[in-house]
């Protein structure tokens, strides 16, 4: 069972976030020339108290990289951990904690609400240690605001669900996001209708440990079109 409680079963959640996976990658590798594939996805792990559940899947197509890890998050939970660094003011699993590698990219997969899902569409956030003062980097994937309209409007005649990039950056080498986290604030559904309930927000997150030309095309294409991004950042100069 998730923490709140939640009438969705988990593993109804992991076969329905594993199609969106899927579906993901398939565009992913069409738009970044990369051809990624991904295995069967792993048992669902509770990762309490840091956030709900995790799985694994194994995935090819990236020289150096074996899986990829999809985080299901509730409200108030986050990636991070207090073992790096100690926070009074912040949740444990909202402290960042150390990165390593070339990169970390993030894959949206969706939104469970009610009795609803809907792919792809995410905003979580990012948040990162400045002066030893926690600190929001910025709204990953989708601001606050847009996703609060695509919900309230969702079912509407017409109704627009903002088209997302496949793929952000959450961390790269020399550039940003070490240390980080990544949480579900719950402010973010406080102004929605209260006729919402059992939320669940879902996100793939891929480590490249090593700079190689896989890597540097995935980073690449990770910072096109960022207008619905709230982190704007530059990729530095290859070689």
């Amino acid at each position: 069972m998730f923490k709140t409680q939640s009438l969705l079963n988990i593993d109804d959640a992991v076969r329905i976030s594993g199609l969106a996976f899927e579906d993901a990658l398939k565009d992913i590798s069409f738009q970044s020339g990369s051809r990624l594939e991904c295995g069967e996805l792993s048992k669902p792990q509770s990762m309490n108290p840091r956030y709900s559940f995790k799985t694994t899947v194994d995935i090819s197509g990236i020289v150096g990289v074996s899986n990829a890890t999809i985080c299901l998050l509730e409200p108030g939970d986050g990636t991070g951990s207090a073992d790096d660094y100690q926070n009074v003011n912040a949740k444990p699993n909202h402290v960042p904690r150390n990165k390593s590698g070339f990169a970390d990219l993030i894959i949206p997969l969706g939104t469970f609400y009610n009795h609803h899902f809907v792919p792809h569409l995410v905003s979580l956030e990012e948040v990162v240690l400045q002066r030893k003062n926690l600190r929001h980097y910025g709204s990953l994937v989708m601001h606050p605001k847009k996703y609060q309209e695509a919900i309230v409007t969702l079912h509407e005649e017409n109704a627009v669900v903002y088209e997302t990039t496949l793929i952000r950056p959450t961390f790269i080498q020399g550039i940003f996001g070490n240390p980080h986290a990544i949480r579900f604030n719950e402010n973010i559904i406080n102004n929605v209708n209260s006729g919402y309930c059992n939320w669940l927000q879902v996100a793939a997150f891929i480590a490249l440990p090593k700079d190689n030309e896989d890597a540097k095309r995935l980073v690449r294409y990770s910072l096109k079109d960022r207008k619905d991004s709230g982190i704007v950042l530059t990729h530095p100069r290859d070689g």
